[in-house]
């Protein structure tokens, strides 16, 4: 019998400039959106994300991504509109079940916005469902805005370097899944709000004002 794969749902959630963009698990009708945010990547971008400039990746990656579900394999996307502005996928190591590969692509014109931060959070909450504990991440050394993102999540990470790429292993899963806080409904506005996990942020006032909304409540 072949295993059932539970997805999370879908969430209105806040970009770090305030716009509300939609996050869902990518499925079978969105290839086309996929194929194009990897399409439209520019060659530094694309040679960032796939450690060189593959011209058969989009079609592969929106291949694997987009075909039937299969048990370990989630990929999430914001989407504003129709438009797909990013997706963070984890790929279960089979050796290892608590632990998954990590993998962020994000529209060149977004970088920035904090999409990529907002989909690593919400890819961290349903892994942790999964009983993920842990991403592992592959980098190339001059890949900025990845190792950015994770210094600003305030993740504990484990560096080794070897030939100009960056193998990560993050560990934090359960410390961030556990600090999405839900801060209020409606129609019009969305109801989740983005924490930076950073060790400053005890100190930080946007923090301080969510504390101060009436009855917070805490996703496990």
């Amino acid at each position: 019998m072949d295993e059932i794969v539970e997805l999370p749902g879908a969430d209105d959630a806040l970009l770090a400039d305030g716009t509300t963009v939609h996050i869902r698990p990518i499925g079978g009708q969105d290839r086309a959106a996929v194929l194009r945010l990897h399409e439209n990547m520019s060659d530094e971008n694309r040679r960032l994300r796939f450690f060189g400039v593959a011209r058969g990746a989009p079609g592969q990656t929106a291949d694997r991504l987009c075909g039937a579900a299969r048990p370990g394999l989630l990929a999430l996307g914001a989407f504003r509109g129709t438009d797909l502005l990013g997706v963070a996928e984890y790929s279960v190591d089979a050796r290892s079940p608590d632990t998954a590969e990590l993998a962020i692509a994000v529209a060149d014109t977004r970088h920035g916005h904090g999409v990529g931060t907002l989909l690593v959070e919400h890819l961290a909450h349903a892994a942790r469902k999964h009983g993920v504990t842990a991403f592992t991440a592959e980098a190339l050394a001059d890949n900025h805005a990845v190792h950015r993102l994770f210094a600003d999540l305030g993740l504990r990470l484990d560096r080794r370097i070897d030939q100009g790429e960056v193998h990560l292993l993050i560990a934090d899963l359960p410390q961030l899944a556990e600090a999405r806080i839900v801060v209020g409904s409606g129609a019009t506005a969305p109801h989740r709000a983005r924490l930076r996990l950073a060790p400053t942020t005890a100190h930080d006032p946007y923090l301080r004002r969510l504390r101060r909304l009436p009855e917070p409540a805490v996703r496990a």
